[in-house]
């Protein structure tokens, strides 16, 4: 299964396979994240959890939409202020998912550099650096800190 633990309640991960479902369950996720453009996974669905699918794509000329983001972030964050667990995902979980994950950490209060680097940290194949990710990360950023929410 391709899941990093981000914090103890934030998980970031890759598609999930058909066969991950009894791994996820142990996570005792309370809401599953779903940014990949088609259906989500038959594998999430039969989880029995929240699903929030915000379909985008990683593509450096149709950047991911800030309402997105924001959606996701807020949802999110009222599940983790309940003590809940949310995990969020893509197709690598290298782009889409971090870049959510981050505007769920700044959502939190952590600034954007903290939350790319904390998932920098804790998943190897996270990206959260490149330019067309790193852009919408910081442009959350200062759509939060104006008072957009």
């Amino acid at each position: 299964m391709d899941v990093s633990r981000i914090t103890d309640q934030l998980f970031v991960g890759g598609r999930p396979h058909r066969t991950d479902g009894g791994a996820l369950r142990q996570l005792d996720l309370d809401l599953a994240i779903c940014m990949l453009p088609g259906r989500p996974a038959d594998v999430v669905s039969g989880l029995g959890l929240p699903l929030l699918h915000l379909p985008t794509r990683d593509n450096l000329l149709f950047p991911i939409p800030l309402e997105r983001l924001e959606q996701g972030a807020e949802t999110a964050l009222r599940v983790l202020e309940g003590g809940g667990r949310v995990w969020t995902y893509c197709r690598e979980g290298r782009h889409r998912s971090v870049a959510m994950a981050a505007c769920i950490l700044i959502a939190s209060g952590m600034p954007a550099r903290a939350a790319a680097d904390l998932l920098k940290a804790r998943r190897r194949r996270a990206d959260p650096y490149a330019w067309h990710i790193w852009r919408r990360i910081r442009a959350f950023e200062a759509r939060r800190s104006e008072g957009h929410r």
